[in-house]
């Protein structure tokens, strides 16, 4: 028999990172946007972020929201980006759902047209080994 895995929990960290000034380009193709999750850090999910946002034409990447215990939701129209959190309630795929429903009340409510949710996902916990 295997030993037990031995560890423990520990909030993960997201961010997402975006260049103002490329959003007007088609958001489903070329995004300018980087999103990193379930980081042990801050700092580390601020940098892979940041370096995704620059590799994909971004000169100007700015943080737009950094998250622990929590998802997010992104929501696009033509031109227009939008993003959401929503705290992370116990329920994994209930929580994602509702940061998606949020963006896309925001991008709607924004008066923008044909917003669709892109992308949610979550950076709540992650398991470290010892």
């Amino acid at each position: 028999m295997p030993p037990p895995t031995q560890g423990h929990l520990e909030a993960a960290w997201g961010a997402l990172v975006w260049d103002p000034d490329m959003l007007v380009a088609d958001y489903k193709n070329s995004l300018y946007f980087g999103v990193a999750m379930a980081h042990r850090s801050k700092e580390a999910a601020v940098d892979d972020a940041t370096a995704q946002c620059q590799s994909d034409g971004g000169k100007r990447c700015q943080v737009q929201v950094v998250i622990t215990k929590a998802c997010l939701g992104l929501a696009g129209a033509k031109g227009q980006l939008v993003w959401a959190t929503q705290k992370y309630n116990g329920d994994v795929l209930a929580s994602s759902a509702q940061a998606g429903t949020n963006a896309l009340a925001k991008c709607n409510s924004k008066g923008y047209q044909k917003c669709e949710v892109i992308y949610t996902d979550c950076s709540i916990h992650r398991w470290v080994s010892r």
